[in-house]
């Protein structure tokens, strides 16, 4: 894991422009990359976004941080906060997968490593994952990495003219100390 750079912009693109069928799919996004530009911005603007949470002064509702996913430096996918409350210590997780690295346990792997950051580097207390519940493949990310399947969010997500349910998940701080 770590941060996506400046040269990350050409893999990330052709990435999202590849399999923006099977993305668009899971993910809801209300900033598509549609271009290089917005691809570079998103990097730009996700790089100040870190070094704002990470700062120590961070306060209210921070932006999401993404942080690249690579296998033998290759971009394989995206994992991060959604969304960080700083006044409750709460995150969200999100995370998708190129399909070309799905079911080798990477996102497990990225998803343990993010937690583990949270928790230490962030001192939150509570990290939340939803997954459609339409979407076995990401739900068992969670489960395996002993979140408690808290409630189904009803139509949470609006999906073209259809809406979503989601499974929400949490690991609170304690339970994440008692398993280490």
């Amino acid at each position: 894991l770590d941060l996506f750079q400046d040269d990350d912009v050409q893999a990330l693109f052709e990435i999202i422009t590849s399999e923006k069928e099977r993305l668009d799919e899971w993910i809801r996004s209300n900033k598509p990359l549609a271009s290089r530009n917005d691809v570079h911005r998103f990097i730009r603007n996700n790089r100040k976004a870190f070094e704002y949470l990470t700062s120590g002064e961070a306060e209210g509702t921070c932006p999401g941080v993404q942080l690249a996913i690579r296998y033998k430096n290759s971009l394989a996918g995206l994992i991060g906060y959604m969304a960080v409350n700083r006044n409750n210590d709460i995150a969200t997780i999100g995370y998708w997968i190129s399909k070309k690295y799905e079911g080798k346990g990477f996102t497990r792997v990225a998803c343990n490593g993010i937690v583990d950051f949270g928790f230490t580097s962030l001192e939150l207390n509570r990290i939340e994952i939803q997954a459609a519940v339409d979407n076995p493949r990401s739900a068992s990310i969670p489960l395996a990495l002993d979140f408690t399947q808290e409630a189904i969010l009803a139509e949470v997500e609006k999906r073209n003219d259809y809406y979503v349910s989601h499974s929400l998940f949490r690991l609170l701080r304690t339970d994440w100390k008692a398993s280490q």
